[in-house]
This record gives C-alpha cells, structure tokens and sequence, in this order.
C-alpha cells in the first residue's frame, strides 16, 4: 500500500468516526420515537378494549350464573369477572348486571345473552333491562331492537313473542321481514312468533301502552322503572319531530299527556254516539282535537270533553291530537272502537223493511286458546259442558263469563275453566252465547271473545222406538 492509498484509508476512517456520534444520537432518537408511537398504539388498544368486554356482578352471593365460551366450555361465576364478545352468559337465580362504556344490562334469571363478534347483542330468553350509553343492537327471536343514546327499555323473550318496554327515550324495533316502527316513552310492542315474518305486518298498529301488571313485576321494581317513567323529557329531538313530520300516527297513548276516563283501545261498543272524556296530565296542555272537533277544556279540573262523537260505523277510527301552549302538536294518536250493533249491508230507503242481523265476533288469539272444547261454536246434546282454557302466566287477575266473575280462578295463573250446566240454569237448549273478558289490575279489560254452545235435544224415546220399527 503506497502512501497516497494509507492517507484515503486515515480519512474514510476519520471521516467514519466523525459522522459515528451523529448517527448513534439520531438511531437513539428513532427508537425512542417509534417505541413511544407503539406504546401509544398499545395503550390506545387497551382504550378500545375497555368497551369490548362486560364486567359481570353478580346481584347477591346466592346468584347461581354460567359463562359459557365459543369453544362450549361453561365456567360458573363465583362473583365478578368479563364477558368477551363470542361469549353467552346464563343466569340460573336471581340476577346479573354487565355493563362497559357503551351500555348497562341487568339479565334476569332463565336464562341467555350473547355477546355477539359484532359488538351487538342476542337475546335467547327471560328479562333484560338495557340503558343505553351508546347506540346499540340487540337481536330477539322475532325481533331486532335499534336502541339510540339515553334510551332506557325492557326485553322479555319467551318461546311465543318479544315483547319491548320503553320507559326513557326511542328504540327502533324490525321484525324477522324487516318491517320497523319506533317505539317511544310509555310504550309497548309485542311480536308473536307467527307474525314475525309478515312482510304485510304494520308494526305500528300493534304498539300499546305498558301495562299496569308489569310496572307491579319484582324485575321492574328493582329497575327502578317510576323514576325513568317521571322523567320530562325534550320530545323536539331530531328523531321525535321526524316521527311526527313524516304524518305517522302512533298507535298508544302517551300516559305523560293525558289519560282514560270512559273508554280503552278496541272497545266494543253498542251505541252510535258517545261523549269522550279524558284527564289531563300536564298543565301546558293548551288544547286538544279528537275526531276533528275542539275538546272544551276545564284547566281547574284538570279533565276535558268532546260531545256526541260518530261511532256507527263496525270500526271506528278516532284520532285525537294534542297541542301545547305554542300550538304545537306533541302526540297523536288513534283510538279504535267497534260497533257490535252494526249492520254490515248499507240500508237504502226500499229495504227498510228487511230484517237486520246482530253479529257476534269470534276472536282467536295463541295466548288465550281453548283447550276444551275445540270447536266453536260447540255443539252437543250433554247438560253440562266443561269449558277449558290456558292464558298468558302473570297477567289476567280475574275473569268474567257473561258478568260473573269465576270465583275459582286464581289470579295471575295460566288455566282458567267453567261448567256451563243446565241445572244451574246456563246451559239452555239451542244457541248460548258466553261473552268471557280478561281484566289486568285495576279493572282494565285486555282480551275479549266470545263462545258459543249449541246444545240440542236428545229425541225421546219414544220417537227412537218408532224410527226402529219403520227400519
């Protein structure tokens, strides 16, 4: 190596050292830099994870719960613990609240919940309260529940129908065929399992108000359902004027407003006008419209009345609306009532002489079915007929069969009979007609029909012994 080879050597290696100290200092500072952003990446997973699991409690140390993984194992839950998405929790006893950043459940015994993969929920079975802190989704057998923030329901599930209570807010509920409706404060909707998939099924027209029975239930109670349910809320929200901009009609009354004095939603009726008379609920009320005429309001009173209202026709539709002290309209509703007296052919002036015919309806429902007998009407030659029927558990508190209240009945069971029997004088020869009504609490008729008995005479001896001579 000649001496001009040596000098580039010295000061490549020279120059090497020189830019060395530079470059330590920068690769310290790149892996600082990109050991913070992981850091940062990793505490921002833990962030988001906070909300991809429950936290489970158990309500007291006797609650008797299971866990169950994607893999089919089941872990029991001795107290508090997480529930992951893919998982199913099962509660045996009492009760169980999950909740995460998104929402608060309290699952009620018998029995399943699935976290979903998606972040939504299943609902398999038994009661579950939900407040939502986030927009949610929750599947039902027979229906899908949209809950928005702030709202507050119930969900009951069981092999026949799903039944929806809202007590803060709005939630969106579809059914198997996609059909929606939104369900407000104070309302109910219930899906049967044979109606799920009814494309034609107008979802609306089956909301109700919540029942008094459920808001006595122990799961309500402990929910703390009055307070939700006293609540003021803005019904001005971008969702609540859409409802009522888009001229729909909700099918409940909103208790907050005003309430019943006189009449309940599919009442029969036997008169052609009737006088309406309702109670006020709220003091900003300024008026209110039913069937296009203005109520005359009594504000010490705190009740109203609209006069001589048409209901000749075999079903009428009465829509009331009301109005606040900005003339603004903050619910409507339709109240249906059917006329049993009326006649289903138009009447002109040369048929006055014709006979008219009185209809009685035979109503069927899967919650209230006979058992025994199968038929109706029912005919047969036997003076006593023992009539059998199953109802909805926890739900009708009494019953009347033609004005008579069974004094065997148990309140809040699921069978119910009578004996229609000639020695007592309620079995008579020929057509008998049994007008049954199911009451809740507090006197409030929730399913009507009617059963008919067609009891004919055996023939006399007499007459058999000739029919076999002439044979």
């Amino acid at each position: 190596m000649n001496r001009r080879q040596l000098s580039n050597k010295n000061n490549i290696i020279k120059s090497f050292k020189d830019y060395l100290a530079p470059i330590i200092i920068i690769s310290v500072i790149l892996l600082f830099v990109i050991n913070s952003l992981v850091s940062k990446e990793d505490t921002t997973k833990i962030d988001n994870n906070s909300s991809s699991k429950l936290e489970v409690t158990l309500q007291s140390p006797t609650t008797e719960g299971y866990i169950e993984y994607s893999w089919w194992k089941k872990t029991k839950i001795e107290w508090q613990t997480s529930l992951y998405k893919s998982e199913k929790i099962q509660v045996v006893s009492d009760s169980i609240w999950l909740k995460n950043d998104l929402v608060k459940f309290n699952l009620n015994k018998l029995w399943e919940l699935k976290y979903n993969e998606d972040g939504s929920y299943t609902l398999y079975s038994s009661d579950l309260w939900v407040e939502a802190l986030s927009n949610i989704t929750i599947e039902m057998r027979y229906a899908k529940v949209l809950a928005s923030q702030n709202s507050v329901f119930s969900l009951s599930q069981n092999e026949v129908a799903s039944t929806i209570y809202v007590v803060s807010w709005n939630v969106e509920v579809k059914n198997l065929a996609w059909n929606s409706t939104v369900i407000k404060k104070w309302e109910k909707l219930v899906i049967m399992r044979n109606d799920s998939n009814d494309k034609n099924k107008d979802l609306s027209l089956s909301k109700e108000l919540i029942d008094d029975y459920i808001k006595n239930e122990d799961f309500f109670i402990k929910n703390n359902w009055s307070f939700y349910l006293s609540q003021i809320e803005d019904n001005t929200s971008t969702w609540e004027t859409s409802t009522w901009t888009s001229n729909n009609i909700s099918s409940s009354n909103n208790w907050s407003y005003i309430s019943f004095n006189n009449l309940y939603d599919e009442a029969e009726v036997t008169w052609d006008k009737i006088d309406i008379s309702w109670s006020l609920l709220n003091d900003w009320i300024k008026a209110i419209e039913i069937d296009w005429k203005s109520a005359d309001i009594n504000s010490e009173a705190k009740t109203f009345i609209v006069k001589n209202v048409n209901i000749s026709n075999k079903t009428n539709d009465i829509v009331y609306k009301i109005y606040d002290t900005n003339s603004k309209i903050v619910d409507k509703w339709v109240l249906t009532l059917f006329n049993i007296k009326w006649v289903s052919w138009q009447t002109p002036s040369w048929t006055t002489w014709l006979a008219w015919v009185e209809n009685y309806p035979i109503t069927t429902s899967p919650l209230y079915q006979i058992v025994s007998p199968k038929q109706n009407p029912y005919t047969t030659t036997e003076n006593v007929v023992r009539i059998e029927w199953t109802i909805p558990a926890r739900t009708v508190s009494k019953i009347f069969v033609n004005d008579f209240q069974l004094q065997k009945f148990v309140k809040n069971s699921s069978y119910w009979q009578y004996f229609a029997n000639s020695d007592f004088g309620n079995l008579k020869p020929w057509v008998n007609i049994y007008k049954i009504q199911f009451y809740w609490e507090w006197d409030k008729v929730i399913y009507e029909t009617n059963f008919t008995i067609i009891k004919q005479e055996e023939p006399k001896k007499e007459e058999v012994k000739e029919e076999n001579k002439i044979n």
